[in-house]
């Protein structure tokens, strides 16, 4: 019987693939758990429209990091946060606070593609890592006093 898994399962697939099982490991086992449902042409009609509007997600992901990095790299980004006399800050550099003063200079990036290599903690200049699966881009971060 040929079932759609719904799940990774050991020794058998990852989530979303097709594969031939026994009659009664799909119908005692997998099916019940929702492990997996039947490959009939309908649920395989289901299973492509799934994978292809994952692949668009992914591709418009790619295009919006592209878009980041491209306007990341031509200017420095700048955060004003509250610090002493001797340039210490009162509370380090978080990565939400990048994307805000991303977004606030019209960069759309998210939380899950930014790396701070280092704890910013005093003003001057910084860097940082824009990352996603194909590509890794070093921008510059300048973190000035009020």
């Amino acid at each position: 019987m040929k079932v759609i898994l719904l799940q990774d399962v050991a020794r058998l697939g990852k989530r979303f693939s097709v594969v031939e099982v026994s009659n009664g490991y799909a119908l005692n086992q997998l099916i019940p758990k929702k492990l997996a449902k039947p490959a009939t042409d309908a649920n395989l009609n289901q299973l492509n429209k799934i994978k292809n509007s994952q692949k668009e997600l992914v591709d418009s992901e790619n295009k919006q990091f592209e878009v980041a990095v491209g306007k990341l790299l031509s200017e420095p980004l700048t955060i004003t946060l509250k610090a002493n006399e001797q340039g210490h800050l009162f509370r380090e550099v978080k990565v939400s606070d990048i994307v805000e003063a991303a977004k606030s200079n019209g960069v759309d990036i998210s939380e899950k593609y930014l790396v701070l290599p280092d704890t910013i903690k005093v003003l001057g200049e910084h860097k940082a890592i824009l990352r996603n699966d194909k590509k890794d881009c070093e921008f510059v971060i300048m973190v000035k006093g009020e």
